[in-house]
């Protein structure tokens, strides 16, 4: 289960810096298959899903077979990971 405060960070901190339109919550819950769980029952956390398509009209899965991650993508996985855990620091 992800947690509502966590949640809500990483909403506001990836809005800031990807743009409004760049971020979106799910509008149904996924089990999806990461050991996740096992985290969350011990730290407030949130999943997040990183899209890296060029267009909505275009998404693939991570696990298809035509799926090609373009290592550009990293730099700014890791900066928006790094901005989330910045700000969770400065939680009360």
């Amino acid at each position: 289960m992800n947690d509502e405060a966590a949640t809500q960070l990483s909403l506001k901190v990836l809005k800031e810096f990807l743009g409004e339109n760049q971020v979106l919550e799910l509008k149904r819950a996924d089990m999806g298959g990461e050991d996740f769980a096992y985290i969350a029952q011990r730290v407030p956390s949130n999943f997040i899903y990183i899209g890296i398509a060029k267009d909505s009209d275009h998404l693939i899965s991570h696990h298809h077979c035509n799926f090609n991650f373009d290592n550009k993508n990293i730099s700014v996985i890791s900066e928006a990971l790094i901005r989330c855990a910045l700000e969770a620091t400065k939680q009360p």
